[in-house]
């Protein structure tokens, strides 16, 4: 019995295959019955299934334009763009006035990135179709692809007019707004798509980039925080999340969530570097280093992994291999202003003080504006006892931001060293006008005043009370005010790290010798000096004025 069921079963299927088979060709819409079987294998995402039943209808029908119409869309959903597009050339000559058709191909255009052909197709959609919210919201992503901001506004305007309830349209003008650093119009525009969608992961994102970019990094965080609670898998936003954290100088949190970024996305070479910028803030150098080459493996192309790394091998001390990547960062972007001033600060660093200046000419040539290479190309002709030229790169860099109280510090010094101590004092004074909490102005102010010949009791004291006098230039201030014998700075000299001890043993024996100086002591002072100039990287204050102090005493 059993058998004879399933037998029959069998003549059951026999038969309604073939009558189907029959019907097939007798029936006028059987062409349109495939082509709807199609459909619904496509909504399945059995793509392949359905373009087996569009290639049927296609042979039943050639110039069905809603076969090739529907077989480009399985192809652009298998991300197979050529083909979906010569379909919806076909599906367009049957049907010139298919306003879907044009769309899609608008749509298969923008996915390969060619977006003036994707906007002629939307053009055209729009043209046959003036009602069509996606493509005009569609035609605003391809403008804002090509960075035509204002364009792609205009049609995220036209979209939300269309449909006042398109998220996707509010947050994707925001984005635009926010690519035009009009960051509260963009904040508007996420919020009402949150208003719309509350879980709008994308929306939370891009919102906390625009308060990330007006350096609002707890609201940054706070929206981070909650597109990643939506979308636990969003690699951007933990690296987001980590930028806004190292911005706050919370490292340890930021290198948390790189670490969580790249694990979602190995091959993120931005997350890499950046973690590698976390590393170097807390000083972990090799750290750092590993992160900027695995960067640069995953990206050789990426400039500011080599400028970084650069900058990590001169915090070492490791001034060639600095400039050998400063050198690779240059090649790959021959306007990088800050790579050629950090190699002339490598330069510097080597003594090799032209080489240092043909930089700093290079970055002001690329950046006029730049007061700190004007102030580092001062530095590098005072370090050839070119005074005059270092004043003239200090007067620069006062004149492009006379705020700047290093500028008036470094001035100062030059004119210390050239005797001009009246005039030193003047600049010193102002540093502390515009910073009163730099211990190195008071210092210098003090040895300025004392070689006019001016009683600063007072000043000193009055100026001493406005910094720290534990934290390190402090304890030399306290020598001065006598409140400490020289010793005692010697020992204070001699804390923290084996760096941070030599750049401190090094400043102690300048101005300790400088007080010498002024007591008239020479032997202690001359001791002093020349232990300075010893110790002191060739490019420093300290060694240049021990330089110049040694000549005068030897007169």
């Amino acid at each position: 019995m059993r058998i004879l069921l399933i037998s029959a079963a069998v003549a059951v299927v026999a038969a309604t295959l073939v009558v189907g088979y029959r019907a097939f060709w007798l029936a006028p819409n059987d062409t349109v019955a495939v082509n709807n079987r199609g459909i619904a294998y496509a909504k399945k995402g059995q793509y392949d299934r359905a373009i087996e039943d569009f290639d049927q209808a296609i042979r039943l029908d050639p110039k069905y334009a809603r076969a090739f119409y529907d077989r480009g869309n399985a192809y652009a959903a298998k991300a197979q763009y050529d083909r979906a597009i010569e379909d919806y050339d076909q599906a367009i000559r049957l049907d010139p006035k298919s306003a879907p058709a044009f769309y899609d191909r608008g749509l298969a255009y923008q996915a390969q990135a060619q977006y003036d052909r994707a906007i002629e197709d939307y053009d055209q959609a729009i043209r046959l179709d003036p009602k069509y919210t996606f493509a005009f919201y569609n035609r605003g992503n391809a403008y804002q692809a090509k960075a035509q901001y204002d364009r792609a506004i205009e049609n995220y305007d036209q979209a939300i007019g269309l449909d006042p309830k398109h998220a996707r349209a509010f947050n994707n003008r925001g984005s635009a707004y926010t690519a035009k650093a009009q960051y509260d119009r963009a904040i508007e525009d996420f919020d009402q798509a949150l208003r719309l969608d509350s879980k709008h992961a994308s929306a939370f994102y891009n919102r906390g980039l625009a308060y990330q970019d007006k350096a609002q990094y707890d609201r940054a965080i706070e929206d981070f925080d909650q597109a990643i609670r939506l979308d636990p898998k969003d690699a951007h936003a933990f690296y987001n999340r980590g930028n806004a954290y190292r911005d706050k100088a919370q490292y340890d949190r930021a290198i948390e969530d790189y670490d969580q970024a790249i694990r979602l996305d190995p091959k993120d070479a931005f997350a890499f570097n950046n973690r590698g910028l976390a590393y170097e803030a807390k000083a972990q150098y090799d750290r750092a280093i590993e992160d900027f080459d695995q960067a640069i493996r995953l990206d050789p192309k990426y400039a500011p992994a080599f400028y970084n790394r650069g900058n990590a091998y001169q915090a070492k001390a490791e001034y060639d291999r600095a400039i050998e990547d400063y050198d690779q960062a240059i090649r790959l972007n021959p306007k990088y202003t800050f790579a050629f001033y950090n190699r002339g600060n490598a330069y510097a660093a080597k003594a090799q003080y032209d080489h240092a200046i043909e930089d700093y000419d290079q970055a002001i040539r690329l950046d006029p504006k730049y007061a700190f290479a004007f102030i580092t190309r001062g530095n590098a002709y005072k370090a050839k006892a070119q005074y005059d030229r270092a004043i003239e790169d200090f007067d620069q860099a006062i004149g492009l931001d006379p705020k700047l109280a290093l500028a008036f510090v470094s001035r100062g010094i030059a004119y210390f060293n050239t005797g001009r101590f009246a005039i030193a004092a003047g600049d010193f004074e102002h540093s502390l006008y515009i910073n009163a909490a730099q211990v190195y102005g008071v210092l210098w102010l003090h040895l300025a005043r004392a070689r006019s010949n001016r009683d600063d009791t007072e000043e000193l004291a009055g100026n001493a009370a406005k910094v720290d006098l534990k934290t390190w230039p402090g304890p030399v201030l306290a020598y001065y005010l006598k409140r400490i014998d020289a010793n005692d700075v010697m020992a204070a000299a001699r804390t923290g790290d084996a760096k941070t001890q030599r750049e401190q043993g090094c400043e102690a024996s300048l101005y300790v010798g400088e007080d010498a100086v002024l007591r008239q002591n020479t032997d202690e002072a001359t001791r002093l000096l020349r232990q300075a100039r010893e110790t002191c990287p060739p490019n420093s204050v300290e060694y240049t004025t021990a330089e110049v102090e040694l000549k005068r005493l030897e007169k």
